[in-house]
């Protein structure tokens, strides 16, 4: 492990940092539960069950990504949010070289439209995962999400006023 390179821990309240970069989840019973980072039980169960079907909404309607970003009440729901956030993105560049390729063959480049349809792969499979319960990125570009929104992470705590 590198000496130099910081120690990744999840927020949110009953994290114990444990051996070789384990952390353990405090159960209300006193039980711990113990995860390597990026594993499904990394974060506390009951932010996927609550945020599954946010995450699931936010892949099927587009803009309702953005209530998790702004929320960042769930774990599990911001992971999907910046997912689906990182597709749009890469849908409207890729939108926006199909449109400029056809207005500049006189329509003849709207044939690549069609290269839209392999990149629903990875949507549909970001969906999965989300029903699923799963903290996976969305295959092709979903390791995009977590290089250039790593700053964005859950906030567990309570709401009130908070230090800027």
């Amino acid at each position: 492990m590198d000496q130099g390179a910081p120690q990744y821990q999840p927020p949110g309240p009953g994290y114990q940092p444990g051996p070789q970069g384990q952390g353990q989840w405090q159960q209300p019973g006193g039980q711990a539960q113990w995860a390597q980072p990026g594993m499904p039980g990394h974060y506390p169960p009951e932010d996927v069950e609550q945020g599954k079907a946010l995450a699931i909404v936010g892949y099927l309607v587009s803009p309702l990504w953005i209530i998790p970003l702004l929320q960042r009440d769930n774990a599990f729901a911001l992971f999907h949010a910046k997912q689906a956030m990182i597709y749009t993105i890469f849908m409207g560049i890729l939108g926006a070289i199909i449109s400029v390729v056809s207005l500049v063959t006189c329509g003849f480049g709207a044939i690549l439209a069609i290269a839209i349809f392999p990149f629903m792969y990875p949507w549909i499979m970001a969906i999965v995962y989300a029903a699923q319960g799963q903290y996976k990125p969305m295959p092709w570009i979903g390791f995009l999400a977590d290089k250039y929104f790593a700053g964005m992470v859950a906030d567990k705590r309570p709401a009130g006023p908070r230090p800027a």
